[in-house]
């Protein structure tokens, strides 16, 4: 009976261990002051400078500066006539080996030869070992002759369809080699984005390599900002973020966003650490450059209350 009421006594006391550390946590996480960089610096996160991936002559650009573009967009494109003619005969010379594969006739002329002079060899040399002296060894050498060369002309035939197949397979290559020497004279948007400059026009020769034209992706951007070390959560990566400011003709507005990037380096001078965050800017009314105020959640503290909820439940 003693026994029996010190465990209940036990599981009272836990309880109301973990009431309290919950109460501890979520007063925390009610109190807890969000951080604020008054002059957060929005940056691209990505840009690409699109090269030329052939030699030769642009013959034109489908874009201009400013223009929205998305990724696999035809952006500009170099003379393809010369390797167009070479796809086109690669593609002949495919459907040329091709039909000599397809054309069996060889095969089955020797499979019947074979047939015919074994049989005529077993009919000659039946006949000789039936009837001495009606058949002249000259004659059974000469039909054993005539059956083994039909096996070995059966064999040449057989190793000349083989190698009819893999110069059908090395012209299919050909043909694929052809057909991307075709692709790479297409120069095409790899991100989705904006094309901010035009490098090259219409009649200029370029080699692999040449930058063509700039693309800066702008649906999402970059806010960099800095926090004193003091004021540095545990794990800032993931907190919810806000970013805020002035535009024109739309008063103050907000995105959203979140903690992508924390720096594991402290600056020496001010106890400062660089930290940044993804923002979401499908409209395009951010642009790199401003300096916005980012507003970022204590989400570390929230996370601890949910994780000891989650422990008081097992």
């Amino acid at each position: 009976m003693t026994c029996l009421l010190y465990r209940k006594l036990r599981m009272l006391r836990a309880r109301w261990v973990v009431c309290l550390t919950i109460f501890s946590l979520a007063s925390m996480a009610c109190s807890a002051e969000p951080l604020v960089v008054e002059s957060a610096l929005l940056r691209l996160t990505q840009q690409v400078e699109v090269p030329a991936r052939a030699q030769g002559v642009i013959s034109a650009i489908h874009v201009s500066e400013g223009d929205a573009v998305d990724q696999g967009t035809l952006l500009a494109q170099m003379d393809d006539v010369e390797a167009r003619l070479l796809e086109g005969r690669a593609a002949i010379e495919l459907q040329l080996n091709k039909e000599k594969v397809i054309n069996d006739v060889e095969i089955r002329s020797a499979q019947r030869a074979v047939v015919f002079n074994q049989a005529e060899f077993k009919r000659v040399e039946r006949a000789s070992r039936d009837t001495p002296g009606s058949i002249t060894i000259s004659e059974l050498e000469e039909t054993r002759f005539r059956a083994e060369q039909a096996e070995l002309d059966l064999e040449k035939a057989q190793h000349e369809r083989r190698q009819d197949q893999l110069s059908a397979d090395l012209k299919t290559k050909e043909l694929e080699l052809s057909q991307h020497n075709i692709d790479v004279r297409k120069i095409v948007a790899p991100i989705n984005g904006v094309v901010v400059e035009v490098l090259r026009q219409p009649g200029e020769w370029v080699e692999p390599g040449e930058k063509v034209l700039r693309i800066v992706r702008m649906d999402r951007l970059r806010a960099e900002g800095m926090v004193h070390i003091r004021d540095l959560p545990p794990d800032l990566r993931g907190a919810p973020v806000s970013i805020t400011m002035e535009l024109p003709g739309k008063g103050e507005t907000t995105f959203q966003g979140k903690i992508i990037f924390v720096s594991p380096e402290i600056s020496p001078v001010n106890g400062q650490v660089r930290v940044w965050a993804e923002v979401d800017n499908k409209d395009g009314l951010l642009k790199p450059g401003l300096r916005p105020r980012m507003t970022i959640a204590p989400a570390t503290v929230n996370q601890s209350a949910d994780t000891a909820v989650g422990l008081n439940r097992q």
